[in-house]
């Protein structure tokens, strides 16, 4: 498996984030870090700095094309790989025919009522059962839709890819028996930029889905966000 993880290791506590994201990872696998800040180095994987705007889903396209194996991990910095997580996920793709699969974040997924070890719950939900911080896809696939969609620079990027996946009518899961945390559940870089940096990867990039397919977003990406930088992007949601 390729594991390709976007960084921006801006300050010692996040470069902090990747090792320990690294350190997790079994070292069989091809282990290859997007990397927006030049000067950090990581053992153990493969370090490309982009010498290009940020783009979440442009930026995993570069990791996966440097890469050659069967299945491609896609996922965030701020996560820790439990034991055996790649061994499930693959044989549960495998086992039921499926295209993409995430694994489960048992701190995010308690809030849906899902559990360790529940099965394999097909569906194309964002962050209930497609998770942009983690997810795999079978490489043949990948080629075959010509890669990820790179319509958006950070927030709609996995409603983007859900939306290649609906084209395709290609089966999706999540694996409740891959466990992959998310540390904080999110936010942990996007919250070390500048609030105009943050709204134009957030507030732009939604308002900017919502008028392309007539959606109506704004729910399923705050209800997790913490208060004070809701507040600041979201002021007049309650």
């Amino acid at each position: 498996m390729d594991i390709i993880i976007v960084s921006f290791a801006s300050n010692m506590k996040l470069k902090k984030i990747t090792e320990e994201a690294i350190k997790s990872i079994d070292k069989q696998h091809n282990t290859i870090v997007i990397e927006s800040n030049p000067s950090a180095v990581y053992r153990n994987s493969t370090t490309i700095y982009p010498d290009m705007p940020f783009n979440y889903n442009k930026y995993l396209n570069i990791g996966a094309r440097t890469g050659d194996q069967e299945f491609i991990f896609f996922g965030n910095n701020d996560l820790i790989f439990e034991k055996n997580w790649d061994e499930e996920i693959g044989e549960k793709m495998n086992e039921h025919n499926l295209v993409s699969a995430s694994p489960l974040c048992p701190d995010t997924h308690l809030k849906f009522g899902i559990e360790k070890n529940s099965g394999v719950l097909q569906g194309y939900e964002v962050y209930k059962f497609f998770c942009g911080w983690a997810f795999v896809m079978r490489r043949s696939f990948y080629e075959n839709i010509g890669g990820l969609n790179e319509m958006f620079n950070f927030w709609c990027s996995d409603n983007a890819i859900v939306n290649q996946l609906k084209k395709e009518n290609a089966k999706h899961a999540l694996v409740t028996s891959s466990i992959v945390h998310h540390l904080n559940q999110g936010g942990n870089t996007l919250e070390s930029l500048s609030l105009s940096k943050i709204k134009s990867y957030t507030v732009n990039e939604l308002k900017k889905y919502n008028h392309l397919f007539n959606a109506n977003l704004i729910i399923d990406y705050t209800w997790d966000m913490p208060e004070i930088l809701r507040k600041s992007l979201f002021p007049d949601y309650k």
